[in-house]
């Protein structure tokens, strides 16, 4: 089970290369046609030697659906925020065409407001100079603050995103209740998957004390904050317990997100000290370019 994005769909993975092939531009003359002249007007025109080699998918996740006929659902989950990712997008849903050559429908889900940006309309739009529109790509946009919690409280999977909604503080203890009744009936495994997913997304939106609270009164979450009241009690052995739990929370997110940790890179892992860093680390592991990234969080 998936535990940012778990769905009956069957999940394909896509982090392979895929070259797109150009002829190169070349000219004997400085002349050019006469439609392509009135675009440079009195400018002066080079030649562009475009770099379109070795292109790599780099997309979130992408699902293949078989009917009513095949096609690709291409999901970006984001936290963070900046302008400029629709064409980015485009570029993905572009090449997985080109590699599986099946429809791609494209679909951002924003996890919490401080991902949204002014140009995630839907649609991306490119024009000439002096010309009507010539491209119009058009994308789907999820914003989960939006959303009531009980679309995802339908499936136990989805449940860790639940937090993300349309959700207030004080909604939060009997939003916990159900999800911690909905996760009863799974098997253990699946359930310490989800308890983790959880608590990393809830980390993206609300405050470390809160959350600390918030399962106090529950106690739901046993290898998460809830470690942090242990700890003050002066339980040595239950802090090296929720280290290690820790520890082993942000590798196997990490490598999820980003692939496998060098040997040294886990070292660090091992090596650091403190609860609270290794869960601001794994909520760093969720949407970081690279375990470099997670590492330089503090």
């Amino acid at each position: 089970m998936r535990p940012l994005a778990a769905c009956s769909l069957e999940v394909a993975r896509v982090r392979s290369g895929s070259e797109v092939n150009r002829r190169q531009v070349s000219t004997g003359s400085t002349s050019l046609p006469p439609r392509s002249a009135r675009f440079a007007g009195n400018g002066k025109v080079t030649v562009v030697q475009p770099n379109l080699l070795k292109k790599t998918i780099d997309a979130d996740r992408v699902y293949r659906l078989s009917s009513p006929s095949p096609m690709l659902i291409h999901t970006e989950w984001e936290s963070g925020s900046e302008l400029g990712r629709p064409s980015r997008f485009l570029l993905y849903n572009t090449l997985l065409w080109d590699q599986t050559k099946l429809p791609v429908k494209t679909v951002v889900v924003l996890l919490r407001k401080e991902a949204n940006s002014t140009d995630l309309t839907g649609v991306l739009t490119r024009t000439l100079p002096d010309e009507q529109e010539y491209l119009v790509w058009r994308y789907s946009v999820i914003r989960l603050w939006e959303l009531p919690p009980d679309l995802f409280l339908a499936s136990p999977g989805l449940t860790p995103l639940a937090p993300l909604g349309a959700v207030s503080e004080e909604d939060l203890p009997s939003l916990a209740r159900q999800m911690q009744q909905i996760w009863s009936s799974l098997p253990e495994s699946q359930i310490k998957e989800l308890k983790s997913a959880a608590e990393v997304l809830m980390g993206l939106r609300f405050e470390d004390e809160l959350l600390e609270r918030l399962f106090d009164e529950v106690a739901t979450m046993e290898e998460s904050v809830i470690y942090q009241k242990i700890l003050h009690k002066g339980e040595a052995k239950a802090r090296s317990e929720a280290l290690e739990i820790a520890r082993e929370t942000l590798v196997d997110i990490g490598t999820k997100q980003l692939g496998a940790p060098t040997e040294n890179q886990r070292k660090i892992v091992e090596r650091c000290g403190s609860l609270r860093r290794l869960r601001r680390m794994t909520v760093a592991a969720v949407d970081a370019p690279d375990w470099a990234a997670v590492l330089a969080t503090k």
